[in-house]
C-alpha cells in the first residue's frame, strides 16, 4: 500500500502547499502531512508518536526531491502535500542526495507516476541502508554494550 492511498482522491490531485509557520516540521509545516500520512515513517514504519524521543525524530520527506533539476519549473508540485510523506530522521538521512533522473513531467499524472516510482525506489534504498547499518551496529557496537 502506498501512503498516498490515504490522501484525498488517493493522492492523485494537488492538495496545496502548507504554510511554513515557524519552519519546523514537528510544530508547523509538517502537521498537515502527519494528518494525511499518519505518525509513522512511510519508509520503515517507525512509530513517531509513541514517546518524546520518537517525536523528536519526526520529519517530512519530499518524495520527488527538492533538488531535482527541474524542481523550480514544477515547484508547486514538489512542495505540495501530495508529494510529502511522514519520515523518521534516520530514513530521511539515508535518503539524502537521492537523485531523480526523470525528464520533467508535462502533466500532474506524469508527476504522480514519477512520485510513485521514486517512492518505491526510496523504500528499497531505505531497506538496504537499514540492513547495512544494522550489520555495522551488530559488528562494531552491540558487542561493546
Amino acid at each position: 500500500m502506498m501512503p498516498f492511498d490515504l490522501f484525498p482522491n488517493g493522492g492523485t490531485e494537488p492538495l496545496g502547499i502548507p504554510d511554513m509557520g515557524d519552519n519546523t516540521s514537528r510544530k508547523s509545516y509538517g502537521i498537515p502531512t502527519f494528518q494525511l500520512c499518519g505518525y509513522y515513517c512511510a519508509y520503515c514504519g517507525a512509530d513517531l508518536h509513541k514517546d518524546y524521543q520518537s517525536w523528536l525524530s519526526i520529519t517530512i520527506d519530499h518524495v520527488v526531491p527538492r533538488a531535482t533539476r527541474w524542481a523550480e519549473q514544477h515547484r508547486d508540485w514538489i512542495e505540495d502535500l501530495f508529494n510529502r510523506v511522514t519520515c523518521c530522521g534516520a530514513c530521511n538521512a539515508f535518503l539524502n542526495r537521492f537523485a531523480c533522473q526523470d525528464q520533467p513531467p508535462n502533466t500532474t499524472d506524469e508527476f504522480i507516476e514519477i512520485r510513485d516510482r521514486i517512492f518505491r525506489a526510496k523504500c528499497e534504498r531505505v531497506r538496504q541502508r537499514h540492513h547495512e547499518e544494522r550489520m555495522w551496529f551488530e559488528t562494531n557496537v552491540a558487542h561493546h554494550i
